[in-house]
Order: C-alpha cells, then structure tokens, then sequence
C-alpha cells in the first residue's frame, strides 16, 4: 500500500480565500467519492500522470488503488488545493471544504447551486458535470479522460465533457499538445471569464479553444475574451446556435460580438480541430495572399482553385519546384503565406520532408504544408508533426488553415479599433431626439410613426426622404403638390414595420388627383396596422435599397445589421453584424463582408453605390444608440 509523505496537520479553520493559482498550479489534490466510479477513473488518471504533489483520496474504505484514504475532510493531513467533487456537491460538503481550508473545487458529477455555495462559503469550483482539469506540464490529470494528454501550447476550455476526450483523441495522432484542459462544464459558478483571465497571462500558452453552450455574463466574458485575445489567438465554437435559434440571428450576433473582441469563430468540428493545428504551429500571416510552391504543378493549380474559392488571394503564380521544395518556399517574397503541396515521389521524399520540417522556424512568413498520400503521406505527416510544422492531408484542408490565420489577424486588428463614445463631426440634435422621446412616453406609447422616425433620423444627420403627414385625401393631395411629383403614399402606422403591402401603400403618383384618388382607394382597404391619416412623400428614383437594423441579443446586447433591403430582404437574409460603438473603419469593414457588397459597383444602368456614405450612416445609427439605449429596435 502507498502512504502519503508524513504531514503535520494544518488548522482545521483558513484565514485564505480562493486564489486562481490553486486550481491553475496546484501541489495538492483532495479526490472526495474516491471509492465510487467517477473517483475512481479520477484516482486512476491522477497516479498515471506522473503528478509529484499530494494525492489525497477520501473514500469510505481503508485504501484507493494503494493510496491510503481517508474517512472525511476534516480528517485529510493538510488543506487541499482542490477538492474533486466525485459525487454530489451539497452545503455540508463546501462548509466542510471551508473548514478544512481549501477554496477550490470541481464538481465532476451532477449538482446545482454551486454559485449560491460560493457565495456561503468562500469555495469556488468549476462545474458541475466538469470534465475536470488537466495540467499536463505539471504531470496533473485529474479529469474523467481516457488519455493522458501530452504537453504543448494549446488550452481547451469546454463546456463538454465528450467533446474534451474528442478533442484528445484527435491530439495524439496529431502531435498536438496541451497546456490547460479546463471542463467548465455547466458553468454554475467559475466560467469561461475567470479561466480566460489565466490563461490570457500563462506563458505557456500559445493559442486556445473554446467550446461554449452558455454564456451567463457577457460583459465579463467578452472583456477576458478580448484581453486573451491581444496576446494569443483565441478560437470558439457555440454547440447548438443553429439547434437553439433556427433562424441563425443568434449565431451571427455571438460570431459578431467575439469578433469584435479578437477572437475567431468557427462553426464545425472539423475547423476547430483544424484551427488549432495550424494557430500553435503556424506564425501569424504576415500579409493577405498565400503563395503555392509544389513539386506536382497539376496538384499545385488545385490549391490554388481552393484558395481563390475560398476567398484567399494569391501572391503571383503557382511556383513548381521539383527538385527543392524548401529553398523555394524560403525564397518566396512578400507573401502573407506560403502553402507547400507536397506529393510522394519515393526517391529523395526523406530528405524533402526532412529540409520542410527544418524551415518553419526559419521563414519570415508561415509555412503550410499539404504532405499528400497516405502510404508514404501519412508517414511524412507524422514527422512534419513532430517537428510543429502545420501540416495537413489535402490542399482544401491547407487553404482553411491559411484562412485562419487570415481571419484570426483580421479579428484581431478589429479589436484593436476602440472607438470613443462620441465618434461624430458634427454633433447631432439630441435635444429633439430627448424631446420626442419624452412626448411618447407621456402618450403611453412605445414605438414611432413613420414621420416621427425619419425626424430622429434627420436629427442624427441621416438624409431622409421629404415627407408630410396629413389628416386626410385632401391634404395629401395638397402636400403631394407642394414636394414634388412623383409621390408616394402611404398610410400612417405605428408598430413594428413589415414590408409595406399593397393596402398600404400607392407609388408613381403623377398629379395631384391620382393622389386624391389613392387615398380615396387606401381608405377604403382594410389595414388593421394603419392609424389615421396618411404620410406622402416625393418618391425618390431608382436606386440599390440596403437595410439598416438595430436588435436586441438577449445575452450580448444590443446590435446592429447591415445587408439588402427591399422586397428581397426576408427572403435572402444577409447578416452582416456589428456591435456598436462603430467607427469608420468598422463601418467599412462590416459593409465589406455583406452579400450585397458585391452589387455596390458600377451596374449597367447605374452607377457605383457612395460607400463612404454607407458607412458614415451606419456610424450615425451607432452613435444613435449609444446615446439613447432605449432605443430596442429600428
């Protein structure tokens, strides 16, 4: 049987409160439940693991695989750094920790109010349904795994504790190594702001990944998010966006807003797995386009149909060198990255593959390369691995790794934009927008007319339709004369707008009895939306319609839409999502990754869209909610 070193007992009542640094660089481990399953796969894995600090299991019997246990907490020789929680987490449990001086658990089974625990007794802990914790550098594996993790640059923090043993199963095969397992799990108590916060200081820790399902406290996580993210790329994946929202709104806004705070989302298992093979081995793309070297020019002009697909711009043409495949890449200039594609040819791939896997450290740029095959491929792999190449299995797979880099640096210079609050020239008329605001709330109304938008549009300096609200046909047929011919029609509604139907609306009105005639013929229609009155306007000519949205996320917040607008809006959404405050730049940037960005040049019957105009409105809209946070919708 194994004892534990001799210990003289510590008091039974600590002075010490939670410190990160006992759950993040341990010397001492409690395993409470050690005799039941989940201990014991926990025992298990901690006496493999090659920890030298204190194992202390406590457990109902005299010994747990041939570690002496001992009867209850109050019992253990010394406080624990952590305490694994193997089965239920109860009050009696957490004051018993308290007593005993330890301030740090993970809850690896079931439980709940592990916050309200917390706050009664000073101990904090990851879970429950924590995967538990893994410290591969410290030889600390006290998770519910079914592999000892290998040592490396990368931290996985996940909510999922099958989706942790995915993600290790996939690393040893891959050469990938750990700095950090971290199991959130249900995230009760300790979440993703407090682990981010370590890691974003841990000089081990070259990138990492986030599995999350809940968010509890946006404005924490984004802040830790972001702070991580100025030091070492930070990819997330949201598990159930698609299943929770179907309508892919709520997807947008959290890609949305974790761009904005530097950190690169990605959608499927696969690009995760694939996003952190190539941002622990890879330098980050020292430019925009991606230089093709290969020793097979045919298989080289399919990489660059993946690139060019995929968006990714390439620096000149495919380079094809049979006989020297590092010295080329090491040649190439002014590439943001090189992608090698390597095909077997027998004689001579050892020595190939041997000078690849020696320039990677060397080349200004990053160096990818697709080693193809699998007899002879899967071999080169495994050395190119070994030796921290970013190294993948076909051309497609090596063009997403490039785009990775590409939009974790693109991410990233986002974050760096902090606009101020007030980013506007000329200062808008807040003082009409506070004056109309407080005429609504003294009618008890939540919501404007149309007349009464476009006026707090015009005083943010938006340019709007001329427009004149009247009671009845005559009056708009007058009005009509007075702003010009053609008019448009509409009645008047307040509301949330829909797209305007045929029984409100009536355009290419030529004079002013086709417009008495209208409002004779929209009086006479059914609208239960409609109010009275009408609104005329001067009808503006043809033009590209775009959309401007405001919304309201129920966990990040307000945001704000940009895409095609008109009829076409519904049925082709286009989510281009920023979270305010915008600038200039962001404006610019979030017009350029919308759909409808494509059809803002020169058309055949019209000319090129006013960008700069776009953007200054989007910046306009922004600064419209900053200052009038009650504003939910637009």
């Amino acid at each position: 049987m194994q004892t534990m070193p001799s210990l003289a007992m510590a008091p039974l009542v600590s002075a010490h409160r939670f410190r990160p640094q006992s759950l993040f660089r341990p010397e001492s481990v409690a395993v409470l439940d050690a005799d039941g399953d989940v201990g014991g796969r926990v025992m298990a894995n901690l006496l493999a693991s090659g920890f030298t600090g204190a194992v202390l299991p406590v457990a109902a019997i005299r010994s747990v695989l041939g570690v002496l246990a001992y009867p209850d907490i109050a019992s253990l020789p010394l406080a624990p750094d952590i305490a694994l929680v193997c089965g239920a987490a109860t009050p009696e449990l957490f004051a018993g920790l308290r007593e005993r001086g330890c301030f740090a658990a993970i809850a690896l089974a079931g439980g709940s109010g592990l916050r309200a625990l917390a706050e009664s007794t000073g101990v904090r802990s990851l879970g429950p349904y924590s995967f538990g914790i893994a410290l591969p550098a410290l030889g600390l594996n006290a998770t519910v795994g079914h592999l000892k993790p290998r040592v490396g640059r990368l931290a996985l923090v996940s909510q999922s504790a099958s989706l942790c043993r995915t993600v290790l199963d996939w690393a040893e095969p891959n050469g990938v190594g750990f700095s950090h397992i971290v199991g959130i799990g249900s995230n009760d108590d300790i979440g993703f702001a407090l682990v981010l916060d370590w890691l974003s200081r841990d000089p081990g820790t070259g990138a990492i990944l986030l599995d999350i399902r809940l968010i509890k406290d946006s404005r924490a996580f984004l802040s830790a998010a972001r702070a991580a993210a100025r030091l070492r790329p930070v990819v997330a994946i949201w598990s159930g966006s698609r299943l929770n929202d179907p309508t892919g709104c709520a997807d947008a806004v959290f890609q949305a807003a974790l761009r904005r705070s530097g950190v690169l989302c990605v959608t499927r298992l696969e690009e995760l797995l694939a996003a952190a093979e190539t941002l622990t081995r890879a330098k980050p793309a020292a430019g925009e386009t991606l230089a093709i070297v290969t020793n097979a020019l045919g298989l080289g002009r399919m990489a660059a149909d993946a690139a060019l697909r995929d968006g990714v711009a390439l620096a000149g043409e495919v380079i094809h060198a049979p006989g020297g495949l590092a010295a080329a890449a090491l040649a190439v200039q002014g590439a943001g990255g090189v992608l090698v594609v390597h095909t077997p040819t027998g004689p001579g791939d050892a020595e190939t593959i041997a000078a690849l896997a020696g320039i990677a450290g060397t080349a200004r740029a990053p160096v990818l390369v697709c080693a193809l095959g699998e007899t002879t491929g899967a071999v080169n792999r495994r050395l190119l691995a070994a030796a921290g190449v970013p190294v993948f299995a076909s051309p497609e797979q090596a063009v997403r790794g490039f785009r990775h880099l590409l939009e974790n640096r693109r991410n990233r210079e986002a974050a760096r934009e902090l606009p101020p609050s007030k980013v506007l020239l000329v200062a808008p008329d807040r003082t009409e927008v506070q004056r109309l605001f407080a005429r609504l709330r003294s009618a008890d109304r939540d919501a404007l007319t149309q007349e009464e938008a476009l006026a707090l549009m015009a005083a943010y300096g938006l340019p709007t339709v001329p427009s004149r609200a009247v009671a009845d046909a005559e009056g708009a047929a007058e009005a009509a004369t007075l702003l010009g011919f053609p008019a448009v029609l509409k009645r008047r509604r307040a509301g949330r707008p829909n797209v305007w139907s045929a029984r409100s609306v009536a355009l290419d009105l030529a004079t002013p009895e086709a417009v008495l005639a209208a409002a004779q013929d929209l009086e006479q229609r059914r609208d239960p939306a409609a109010a009275a009155g009408f609104l005329v306007q001067r009808q503006v000519g043809r033009s590209r319609e775009l959309r401007i949205h405001i919304g309201d996320d129920p966990v990040f917040g307000p945001n704000i839409v940009f895409g095609q607008g008109g009829p076409f809006a519904e049925a082709l959404p286009d989510l281009a999502i920023e979270m305010p405050p915008l600038n200039l730049t962001l404006a610019r940037s979030m017009i350029s990754r919308s759909r409808v960005a494509s059809t803002l040049g020169t058309l055949h019957d019209q000319p090129s869209a006013n960008v700069e105009a776009i953007a200054d409105a989007l910046v306009r809209v922004s600064q419209m909610l900053i200052d009038f946070p009650e504003i939910a919708e637009l």
